[in-house]
């Protein structure tokens, strides 16, 4: 009977086998395992185990470490988180995985962004693996800029990470140069990099009036209110504009008005008529003008010579 010897933590290449004639050391090719306590090519383990007793000739079956177990981090980014977690744990290495998230301007919501470590780094079992998955682009909340002046407006956005696009319209109650409203409203969650339009005040809008003065009532007319004014009209005598033209406007040709202003135009009636130079006779005055009959007495009076 033979107590079996201690070869683990030797050397399986320093073995002098003549120094065991009475046992047979054996190894093979599934003698050669992945071990974390002993180095490449150290015996790791034997069987039968250190202190057994056995016959002569007893076959010891030695295990030769291949030191820690490593493998290659696989590339993950761009599968589902659910996808990288099966992955890394069908791998032979123990690993323990960790799930961060993080917002991504490219990687769909519940998609693999990164890993630590990077793919192609070797791997021990017990290597802590964190998986970052993706939560969707950053979304923030557009302020409310409507009434700022273009250029707070545009900070504000600005500092929100937020893009800017600026258009001009006129308005009644919004000083030129200050923001008549927004798009998106405000409130809204949009992405980082959304475009906000806000629309920048020019101030009221106004017309400059066309010039009428010496045109006929009805070219005057169309003329203003293709303009969207409205027409008074009033009327004098007038001995050198023709009849029907206009002699004067209120307000003038080439003054700035608001739409839907009144012009007021003065439209000519001609020269004034001359007063009249004939009377018609008295009834005293025809009577008068006419011979008198001869009388009764004065005919018969008369003779003939």
């Amino acid at each position: 009977v033979i107590y079996v010897p201690q070869f683990i933590g030797d050397i399986y290449d320093e073995i002098l086998r003549e120094n065991y004639p009475y046992l047979n050391l054996v190894s093979n090719e599934s003698s050669y395992v992945y071990n974390d306590k002993y180095p490449m090519g150290v015996v790791c383990d034997q069987a039968p185990g250190v202190g057994e007793k056995v016959p002569p000739g007893t076959e010891i079956f030695l295990y030769i470490s291949m030191g820690e177990r490593m493998d290659k981090m696989p590339k993950l980014a761009g599968y589902s988180a659910e996808n990288a977690d099966s992955i890394l744990k069908a791998m032979e290495i123990k690993l323990t995985i960790l799930i961060e998230k993080e917002y991504s301007d490219e990687v769909p919501e519940g998609y693999v962004t990164r890993t630590d470590p990077e793919e192609d780094t070797e791997l021990k079992n017990g290597r802590v693996v964190t998986i970052y998955v993706s939560k969707g682009p950053r979304l923030v909340q557009v302020p409310n800029v409507k009434g700022a002046s273009a250029a707070n407006a545009a900070a504000s956005l600005n500092a929100r990470k937020l893009e800017v696009q600026t258009r001009e319209d006129y308005s009644s109650t919004v000083s030129a140069g200050y923001v008549i409203s927004q798009s998106p409203e405000a409130g809204t969650e949009v992405e980082e990099g959304t475009v906000v339009t806000i629309t920048v005040s020019k101030g009221k809008q106004t017309i400059t009036l066309f010039g009428v003065t010496g045109k006929t009532e009805e070219e005057a007319t169309d003329l203003l209110t293709s303009q969207g004014l409205s027409v008074k009209t009033e009327t004098e005598h007038n001995n050198y504009v023709p009849a029907g033209q206009v002699l004067r406007q209120s307000p003038e040709g080439g003054e700035e008005v608001m739409p839907g202003s009144t012009v007021t135009l003065t439209i000519s009636l001609g020269p004034v008529p001359p007063p009249s130079t004939s009377e018609e006779p008295s009834e005293s005055t025809t009577e008068s003008s006419e011979a008198p009959e001869p009388s009764e007495s004065e005919s018969e009076g008369e003779e003939t010579p």
